[in-house]
């Protein structure tokens, strides 16, 4: 059943099954000519029914309705071909465009720098797996509307600003509306995870964008932001210094790795650091938690090396880090 969270702003929850999330939280607003949908959900039957069921009880017509997505993430765009209707816009980040080609295309994953970060060929081939199987369906990429700084959605009595905030993907926006103190905030915060930061093809330091993303945001007058997962933020400047200092102590906790085992790879480093879920052995963790868990080890090790605290010197293909 759908929750007003605002007037004419309602939560419909799309289930997640086998995920780290159980639900993604997709919001309707409802406009006086047309309505905005911000995410999708995962391209499976379980998603579209939840969906479709959520906007027949709010009486939502999507041949009314635009769709805007945060970011490329498969729950959050998965569904956006199949649900469209003819005339139904569909906006996304130019960055994140470009990355849904790419999967589509099959040319996203990049072995030489899978290899360089320490994974075996196992693993590898569990990553290309992972790629194939993700339930995106038919993502009309070519059709994407994208998005920059700046831009307005005038949706009924919303005015919503779209507003950069990289990290979590290349291309992740963000959408505020001053008057009401709210924001939309995607991945970009959750109330009580650490959104994963990873490395992307042409981005030199996703975690410095996030970083600095984070910065940029805290400073808007929020009442309420509405992330993608969980429950809603109500002290934004708060939750975003918790993030800040989370980073803080996982870059620190990587240094000192590197200074315990030098000659470390990312895969090995990984391997090394407490990392919060349920499965404490490394060789136990299920491989998405396991290649999450590297490649974001890997955008801190990234961070590092341009700060000029770490070096690296290249050993058979694999980077290793003293």
């Amino acid at each position: 059943m759908p929750c007003e969270i605002l007037e004419n702003v309602y939560l419909i929850e799309i289930p997640m099954p086998q995920d780290l999330f159980e639900n993604l939280n997709c919001y309707f607003i409802r406009g006086e000519e047309r309505s905005l949908l911000i995410d999708t959900g995962l391209n499976l039957d379980c998603c579209y029914e939840s969906l479709m069921d959520g906007l027949d009880k709010l009486n939502a017509k999507i041949e009314r309705t635009d769709i805007f997505l945060t970011h490329f993430h498969a729950d959050h765009a998965g569904l956006c071909g199949r649900l469209a209707a003819p005339d139904t816009r569909m906006f996304i980040g130019a960055a994140d465009r470009d990355i849904i080609k790419m999967i589509i295309q099959g040319s996203y994953i990049d072995l030489h720098n899978m290899i360089s970060l320490g994974f075996s060929e196992d693993l590898i081939s569990e990553s290309k797996k992972l790629i194939r199987e993700t339930p995106y369906g038919c993502v009309p990429a070519d059709a994407l509307v994208t998005v920059e700084d700046g831009h307005i959605f005038d949706i009924g009595k919303f005015r919503l600003r779209a507003i950069s905030t990289p990290g979590h993907t290349p291309g992740h926006i963000s959408l505020y509306d001053e008057e009401r103190k709210l924001l939309f905030c995607g991945d970009h915060i959750i109330s009580d995870i650490s959104p994963s930061i990873s490395i992307f093809p042409g981005t030199p330091c996703s975690l410095g964008q996030y970083l600095d993303s984070l910065r940029n945001i805290r400073t808007l007058k929020t009442d309420i932001a509405l992330p993608a997962h969980r429950t809603p933020i109500r002290n934004l400047p708060s939750r975003i210094d918790e993030l800040l200092k989370h980073h803080e102590y996982k870059l620190a906790e990587m240094m000192d790795i590197v200074k315990k085992y030098p000659g470390s790879s990312c895969y090995e480093i990984a391997s090394q650091i407490k990392w919060n879920i349920s499965v404490k052995v490394w060789d136990e963790f299920p491989f998405l938690q396991k290649f999450l868990a590297v490649t974001e080890t890997a955008a801190h090790l990234v961070f590092l090396c341009r700060e000029s605290k770490l070096r690296t010197e290249t050993q058979n293909d694999v980077l290793r880090y003293y």
